[in-house]
Parts: structure tokens; sequence; C-alpha cells
């Protein structure tokens, strides 16, 4: 009982397995997508966006089967520290790139309510823009 309970943590722990099931779900879906494109009998490949939308969830399933084939690199002694490091690199670049987004979001806003503040004093009902009017030809 007790090594059942500890194989089905290890099976939530390991990213490939969520990827298999992405992957599979995915393909599931392009089925439905290719039955129901053969059930509603268009018949046209042309301006169909069942077809198309079974073709978009197929490319990015074979990008996430080559990501999958990718975890054969593990085995390798050299490869696979490589791929290791890289993963835990790219976790921290998301990190910075979040704080960044923050930081992009943070001056937009102040830039903005800076533009608006202008703008504001700049309307019609302080007599100035019919001024600048006057002497912008």
């Amino acid at each position: 009982m007790t090594f059942q309970y500890h194989n089905r943590l290890y099976l939530c722990r390991d990213m490939w397995n969520y990827l298999d099931v992405i992957t599979l779900l995915i393909y599931l879906l392009i089925v439905i997508l290719r039955i129901a494109t053969f059930a509603r009998g268009d018949g046209d490949p042309y301006h169909n966006r069942l077809l198309e939308c079974a073709h978009y969830f197929y490319g990015v399933n074979k990008m996430l089967l080559v990501l999958r084939f990718s975890s054969a690199l593990e085995l390798s002694a050299v490869v696979g520290p490589l791929q290791l490091a890289l993963a835990r690199m790219l976790i921290d670049l998301l990190i910075i790139l979040v704080q960044f987004f923050f930081i992009i979001i943070a001056f937009s806003l102040a830039i903005t309510k800076c533009f608006i503040a202008e703008m504001s004093y700049m309307t019609s009902t302080n007599n100035q823009t019919e001024d600048v009017a006057k002497y912008d030809v």
C-alpha cells in the first residue's frame, strides 16, 4: 500500500508526465476537430475554421513532442547536466522578465498619468489652445 502511494507521488513530481498528458489531450482534441470537420461535410479545405484549428493544435503538438524527445538527452553524461542547468537558468530568466514587466508597467502608468495631466491642462476651457492655434500658421 505504501509503495503504490509513493509511486503515485513520484509520477506527479516528474514534469515529463505532465507534458505527456498535455500532448495526449491535444491529440484527442485534434481527433475531435477532424471528426467534426468530416461530420459537417463541407469537403472544402479552404476557409474551414475547424480544420485550421486542428492544424494549429497539430503544430503545437509536434512542438511538445520534440521537447519530449529531448528528454533522451538527459541520459548523456555531457549534455544531461547542461540541460538541467539550462532549465534552472530559464526559471531565473523568467523571474527577471516578470520583474522587468512590472517595471515597464510602473513607468508606463506614470508617463500616461503625466500625459493625461498635461492634456487636461491644454483643454479649450483654459482658452490656451485657441491662442496656440492662432500662432501655428
